[in-house]
């Protein structure tokens, strides 16, 4: 069996894959940007160095990354919940919108449904306790469900179909 030589790009990747695996992440963090800033298009890559940005705390350089690899690939659903979960550190207000086109891109994607549940919690928004009544029925947790279903009854939705509904999905969610 013949085998081939690594590119330079791929020789290169190494390099910044093997310095983070040796917890040198400054400096792997210089060999991904340095690699990756030549390249247009290589998502796989672009990925792992946004991902090594975020854990990092570099948010902004992560975030730019991950806005372009949702742009270039808007179907992609770890995308979106990465971009949100960035967007998230960054204090922005709007990340649920990202957390929500993942769901809708793969309904099963937990971290997601975790994350959006987590998001209308902490901002308190009443309104939204029958959406995490939904959000929470998705990852079984039917307790929680339930509980939610209560809230948004307590806290007067302003319509008796919307308290219908919760009502009813938290039963249906029970009783599966």
């Amino acid at each position: 069996m013949k085998t081939h030589p690594p590119t330079h790009f791929e020789s290169k990747i190494l390099k910044a894959r093997s310095l983070h695996a040796k917890r040198y992440y400054n400096r792997a963090l210089d060999a991904y940007r340095e690699t990756l800033f030549p390249e247009d298009d290589k998502p796989r890559y672009q990925f792992v160095y946004a991902k090594h940005l975020k854990d990092d705390d570099q948010f902004k350089p992560a975030d730019s990354l991950f806005t372009q690899l949702h742009d270039r690939y808007p179907s992609n659903p770890v995308f979106s919940y990465q971009l949100g979960l960035t967007k998230a550190e960054q204090g922005s207000k709007s990340v649920d919108i990202f957390y929500l086109k993942a769901l809708q891109q793969d309904p099963n994607h937990q971290a997601a449904a975790y994350a959006l549940a987590k998001y209308y919690f902490k901002i308190h928004s009443f309104k939204y306790h029958h959406q995490l009544t939904k959000v929470y029925s998705m990852l079984k947790d039917f307790e929680s469900a339930e509980s939610h279903a209560q809230l948004s009854i307590g806290l007067k939705d302003t319509s008796l179909d919307q308290k219908r509904f919760t009502l009813a999905l938290a039963r249906s969610c029970k009783t599966n």
